[in-house]
């Protein structure tokens, strides 16, 4: 697979916050040497197919739409030019907003064991009732959030409203 600029920009942020440095998710999960994903994100290596897969399971369907919408953006509005990541965090939360509102709208939490880290995932999704078809976005929190949201000490909606999205 490929280096696109402004995809392995998208997929640097999402690796940053799921493994928390880019050598754990060279070394775990594209099995290679610890700076091999680093050399990808400076274009001097291709991934092999099972470890563009790998990059792909990184999102949901929902988020790998995205994605593709928010470099297609970069790509074509001069004003959003290399600002990719920015373009594909800003729509999750914009969504994410919309979708607190509907009524078909569920959240959970799950917890993953990543390298001995404990990375915490809000998943927030809409059912359609129809079997199969789901729309799912997933945000990195950490504990601190989950308990407040869980206790009500602090409410979904206002969460996302206060996400921080890097320019």
């Amino acid at each position: 697979m490929a280096n696109d600029v402004d995809f392995s920009a998208i997929v640097q942020d999402v690796v940053l916050q799921k493994y928390g440095d880019t050598s754990v998710f060279s070394t775990q999960v594209l099995l290679e040497a610890p700076n091999f994903f680093d050399q990808w994100l400076a274009g001097k290596v291709e991934l092999s197919k099972i470890q563009g897969h790998h990059l792909r399971q990184l999102f949901t369907d929902y988020e790998w739409m995205l994605c593709q919408k928010a470099i297609f953006q970069s790509q074509t509005i001069p004003e959003l030019n290399g600002r990719s990541a920015y373009v594909y965090a800003n729509a999750k939360k914009q969504i994410a907003k919309q979708w607190l509102a509907a009524e078909n709208c569920e959240s959970a939490f799950t917890k993953e064991q990543v390298q001995g880290r404990a990375v915490v995932h809000l998943r927030i999704s809409l059912n359609y009732d129809l079997w199969g078809f789901e729309d799912v976005l997933d945000f990195i929190v950490p504990e601190t959030v989950r308990s407040e949201i869980e206790t009500k000490q602090l409410d979904l909606l206002t969460w996302v409203n206060n996400l921080k999205i890097e320019a």
